[in-house]
């Protein structure tokens, strides 16, 4: 009827008169949305860029990827800062190709690309302090690109020019972010590069430098990146006690800031779960990795999904419950599309583990065949990974000498490196191996066996069930329970819960 009677122009003008009523009154997503429907990207964009710091908090991150999306190409290149923002936006939410596609509108609308500026001084001398703001950013962008498309070369080859750049100048104008707010930002990405490459000692240097630095900035996707992947490193170090106290502080710190203010807090619970994993606790585990893909699935970041949709698997697997398994796989996947370089070798190893662990040899050694043991891919901790699951494979199939030749050469590479976490699986591989070679020969011991409710007990005891939890899984009395655990005891020959689950797999039993 107001259109009828006052026409389009008037609409227009109270729609901007609504949009600009929210702003003021900090509903921010109906401001843009009010003035995006008019038609008025300016007062669409002047409100995106004044609500920065709340826009990057949280699930709003994802409707700042979408509007920088909708909007009119000429409108974002003509604004800088929209442009960073909207590159940051979708990496964080995991749109890597879309970011790739806003740092090249940018360099477009310059004139000058990202490479151009860093290493042609005349194509960079009449440049302003705005554009070199602006391409010097989109650089530490396209740097972390490089690093999750695995370019490793490309990623030391960038950051050698960027990271002397990042410092204070007095005086200096910023299109986004001051240049030395993302020097934590290179230096994590740095690190991240090194933990590809399988060298933990020099990536937990800079993952260290990162977060202290980014705490500085107040930085929260920083602190929590930069700790989370911290913490992963010194795991692989071998220094349990060091990454438990890593991921404890991440969460503290997230308690200062907003509620779910960062996809990347979740690093920290996921990290948790994989050492609560390690240790055998099966539920306490699984507590901390729901915990935190709920925070990683709220921008869907594969730093996040890909260790704890794997990890949700392997517990899967613990309990038998292999349909559940590979549909957690099968989720991660379809969660992780745009960033299928990273996710798909990882998904594809644990399956081909889930299917030696189901007796299906044939489809996992499918997956073995394909394997290079020469040739390291550019992700060398998930190749490492790889040729783990290789050498196991080969055990099944009855290839002893070549698996044993293998593993002595995976683990004198791992020792060199400091990945002492892998030390220790391969020498737990190695370990069950003789064990499984004398299997006949110890289930000869058991001279009572097990009856298959005993089984039952002790399979979830070597889960780390507490014993209300088995006795409400198997709908046991207390009683009941007790003495199953004592007939368990009394056949094994051993004392308590511990030496009954270590002598149980002495005789494989589990």
């Amino acid at each position: 009827r107001l259109l009828d009677t006052a026409g389009q122009a008037a609409v227009v003008n109270l729609k901007r008169r609504a949009s600009q009523w929210h702003a003021e009154h900090g509903n921010v997503v109906d401001s843009v949305e009010i003035a995006m429907s008019c038609g008025d990207f300016e007062q669409a964009v002047s409100i995106i860029e004044v609500s920065d710091a709340a826009l990057f908090m949280g699930p709003e991150l994802k409707t700042l990827r979408q509007w920088t999306e909708r909007l009119p190409s000429a409108t974002v290149a003509a604004h800088p800062r929209l442009n960073l923002m909207g590159a940051w936006a979708s990496h964080a939410t995991g749109q890597i190709q879309q970011a790739e596609q806003f740092v090249r509108l940018m360099e477009q609308s310059i004139g000058v690309t990202v490479e151009e500026f860093l290493w042609d001084t005349a194509s960079s001398s009449n440049l302003t302090p705005l554009q070199r703001s602006t391409l010097l950013e989109g650089g530490v962008i396209r740097t972390r690109i490089a690093v999750d498309s695995l370019d490793l070369d490309q990623t030391f080859r960038l950051g050698e020019r960027i990271l002397p750049r990042l410092v204070y100048t007095p005086g200096e104008q910023a299109a986004f972010n001051p240049p030395a707010n993302l020097h934590c930002v290179m230096s994590f990405e740095l690190g991240l590069a090194y933990e590809f490459k399988g060298d933990p000692v020099r990536a937990a240097i800079l993952f260290s430098e990162a977060e202290t630095d980014a705490r500085v900035m107040k930085n929260p996707h920083i602190i929590a990146l930069a700790a989370g992947h911290l913490g992963k490193m010194q795991m692989l170090q071998g220094q349990v006690q060091q990454a438990a106290a890593t991921f404890l502080r991440a969460i503290e710190t997230a308690n200062t800031f907003p509620p779910r203010s960062s996809a990347f807090w979740g690093l920290a619970f996921v990290g948790l779960g994989e050492l609560e994993y390690e240790q055998g606790n099966m539920n306490a585990a699984e507590v901390h990795i729901q915990a935190g893909l709920e925070l990683g699935k709220m921008w869907n970041i594969w730093e996040c999904l890909l260790p704890g949709m794997i990890g949700l698997a392997r517990i899967r697997a613990a309990r038998r419950d292999w349909v559940g398994a590979h549909a957690i796989l099968d989720d991660l996947l379809e969660r992780t599309t745009p960033n299928t370089v990273m996710v798909r070798p990882a998904v594809e190893a644990q399956r081909a583990a889930l299917q030696l662990m189901q007796g299906d040899l044939a489809s996992a050694a499918n997956w073995a065949a394909a394997f290079n043991t020469d040739l390291a891919s550019a992700n060398h901790l998930q190749w490492e990974q790889n040729a783990l699951i290789t050498a196991q494979i080969w055990l099944v199939q009855g290839k002893k000498l070549k698996a044993e030749s293998f593993l002595a050469r995976l683990i004198a590479e791992a020792e060199s490196a400091g990945r002492l976490q892998v030390v220790h699986r391969i020498r737990q591989i190695l370990q069950d191996t003789q064990l499984a070679s004398s299997q006949q020969t110890k289930k000869a011991v058991l001279l009572d066996p097990l009856s298959e409710r005993e089984l039952e007990v002790l399979t979830l005891m070597a889960q780390g069930l507490s014993n209300p939890d088995i006795a409400h899984k198997l709908f046991l009395s207390p009683n009941t329970l007790k003495a199953h655990a004592q007939n368990i005891y009394s056949k094994l020959n051993v004392h308590n819960r511990m030496e009954a689950v270590n002598k149980a797999r002495e005789l494989n039993l589990l």
